[in-house]
C-alpha cells in the first residue's frame, strides 16, 4: 500500500478493515482452520490498536510501539520488528516502503530457518514425549499377564513406595525433558536485526554514534535486544577502512543469521543426545518402580499365600 502511493495512517487503516473481514468471515465458518488464519486474526488485533492509537491523537510511530507493547508476548515478538524498522525509517529520514521490503525478506529467512530446526526437533521431541509414557505401559502389562498391579500399588506399603518413587521420577523426567527441549529451541528471534536497522539509519545520513542510540532506543521500545559489539566492530572498520558502513553492517547481519541458523541445528541435533540422560536417570527407573516392581511384589505375595 506504501509502495502504491497511500498515507501511512491510511494503510494502516485499510490493513484493520481488511484484516478484521477475514477475521469476521472465518468466524462464521467456525474457528480459524489453519495457522496462518490465526495469524491473521493476531495482525488485526495490531492494527486495530494501531489505529486507536491514531484515534486518541497519538503519534503514528508511537502508536505502533504501543500496541507492540500492550499485545500479548507471542503477538508482541512477531510485529516487534516492523515496529523497530518504522521508528527507526521514520526518526532517520529513510523511506518506509524500501525498508518494510527489506525487512520482509530478511525475517522471511529467519522464518524458513526456524521452520528447519522445528522440522529437526519433531524426532527428539515427539521421543521425549513417548518414553515418558513407558511406566504406564509397565502398570498395562502387569494386567495383561494377570497380575494385580493397581492393588498392589494402592494396597500395599511396599507398592505405595513403589508408587511414590515411581511418580516423582516420571514427572521429574517429564519436566528435565521438556526443559531441554525448550532450551534447544531458545534463542535470539531476530540475530542481525540491530545491524540491519543500523544500516537503514546510516544510509539515510546519520552519523554512526546517532545511528545506533537511535536503534537502541527503538529496539528498547519493543522489547527485543540492542546492538552488540558485533555493530560496534563493523563500524570501527568502516571507519579505518573508509568504506561504507550500511554494506559492512548488512554483510554483518547476515552472518549473524547464519551463525544463529547453524547454531539452532546444532542445538537440535545435541538434543537427541541430552534426552537419554532423563530417560536414564529418571524414566526407565520409573518404569522399574511402577512396572517391574509391583509384578514381582504381587507375585511373591502370591506364592507366598498359596505356601
Amino acid at each position: 500500500m506504501l509502495d502504491a502511493g497511500l498515507a501511512p495512517e491510511s494503510a494502516w487503516r485499510h490493513l484493520a478493515v481488511e484484516e478484521g473481514s477475514h477475521r469476521d468471515r472465518e468466524a462464521h465458518g467456525g474457528e480459524p482452520a489453519s495457522a496462518l488464519a490465526a495469524e491473521d486474526a493476531a495482525a488485526e488485533g495490531i492494527a486495530a490498536a494501531v489505529v486507536d492509537g491514531l484515534a486518541d491523537g497519538h503519534p503514528l510511530t508511537a502508536a505502533i510501539t504501543d500496541a507492540v507493547a500492550a499485545a500479548p508476548p507471542e503477538l508482541a515478538r512477531s510485529w516487534a520488528p516492523v515496529a523497530a524498522a518504522w521508528s527507526v525509517a521514520a526518526a532517520s529520514g529513510a523511506p518506509i516502503a524500501p525498508t518494510l521490503d527489506r525487512l520482509a525478506l530478511v525475517l522471511a529467512g529467519l522464518d524458513e530457518s526456524v521452520r528447519e530446526v522445528e522440522v529437526a526437533l519433531a524426532g527428539p521431541a515427539a521421543s521425549a514425549r513417548i518414553v515418558v509414557v513407558l511406566p504406564v505401559v509397565g502398570i498395562l502389562f502387569g494386567l495383561a499377564i494377570g497380575t494385580d498391579t493397581i492393588g498392589t500399588l494402592f494396597g500395599t506399603a511396599p507398592g505405595l513406595v513403589c508408587l511414590v518413587v515411581g511418580l516423582a521420577l516420571l514427572i521429574g523426567g517429564a519436566v528435565w525433558s521438556r526443559r531441554l527441549v525448550r532450551r534447544a529451541r531458545s534463542s535470539d528471534p531476530t540475530p542481525g536485526l540491530a545491524a540491519e536497522l543500523v544500516a537503514v539509519a546510516v544510509s539515510s545520513g546519520l552519523g554512526v554514534e546517532r545511528a545506533r542510540e537511535l536503534v537502541d532506543a527503538a529496539l528498547d521500545d519493543v522489547g527485543l535486544l540492542s546492538s552488540d559489539g558485533t555493530v560496534a566492530a563493523a563500524l570501527r572498520f568502516s571507519r579505518r577502512a573508509g568504506v561504507p558502513a550500511a554494506r559492512l553492517l548488512r554483510a554483518e547481519a547476515e552472518q549473524a543469521r547464519r551463525r544463529a541458523a547453524t547454531e539452532a541445528r546444532r542445538r537440535a541435533a545435541a538434543l537427541g543426545v541430552r534426552l537419554m540422560l532423563p530417560l536414564g536417570v529418571c524414566v526407565l527407573p520409573s518404569f522399574l518402580a511402577l512396572g517391574v516392581l509391583p509384578v514381582v511384589i504381587s507375585l511373591v505375595s502370591s506364592t507366598a499365600r498359596v505356601l
